[in-house]
């Protein structure tokens, strides 16, 4: 993921809390749907590995994901 892309869509979620896949394609307009669907994928999947080993979804589920990034990267 384009790291500069990743900071800019991370530090607008944080301000706005509830953004749209339109929101994001305003703020990035030369990046295609996909690329900002991968992205948020992405960020999700950082978020999760954030949480406190109690709230995170199984082994399995987290490598399953994770794999999925991965390959979009």
């Amino acid at each position: 993921m384009n790291t500069i892309r990743q900071a800019k869509m991370r530090e607008f979620i944080e301000q706005n809390h509830v953004v749209t896949i339109r929101e994001l394609q305003a703020l990035f307009p030369d990046v295609s749907l996909m690329t900002i669907h991968r992205d948020l994928d992405a960020l999700a999947g950082d978020g999760v590995l954030r949480l406190p080993k109690e709230l995170q979804p199984p082994l399995a589920l987290k490598l399953n994901w994770a794999m999925a990034v991965e390959r979009y990267e």
